[in-house]
């Protein structure tokens, strides 16, 4: 969410040293969710199947981001770069506020994940 306190910012065109203190929290705070994410996704997926779904989870994450750059312009030509900055800015908080709102979201576990006890033979 700090995210779209720079976004606020910016369609105001406030000074830059408001700026450079919203993209530094903005920056901070996309790192940290990523670690957590990193972190969540090794300890609960079994490490046979963990590359399989960081590549997806990476697929799910970029699949989009042409379509958005593509469409940015237009939208903005339309809707002026204030109101698409806004309304990138209540995206951001309603996904956040939307996705927090899923309990197994909220009360994921810090336990690693479940290693598959081996497979006897049989003779």
């Amino acid at each position: 969410m700090p995210t779209s306190i720079q976004s606020v910012l910016l369609a105001y065109h406030a000074p830059v040293e408001l700026l450079a203190p919203a993209a530094a929290l903005a920056g901070f705070a996309f790192a940290c969710g990523s670690v957590v994410w990193d972190s969540t996704v090794q300890r609960m997926i079994p490490p046979d199947k963990l590359a399989r779904v960081a590549a997806y989870g990476w697929m799910g994450a970029m699949v989009f981001l042409p379509a958005g750059y593509a469409l940015a312009g237009p939208i903005s030509s339309v809707v002026g770069m204030r109101g698409y900055l806004l309304f990138g800015a209540c995206w951001l908080v309603a996904s956040t506020l939307a996705v927090v709102r899923v309990r197994s979201v909220r009360e994921v576990a810090a336990e690693p994940a479940v290693e598959a006890a081996p497979v006897a033979a049989s003779a």
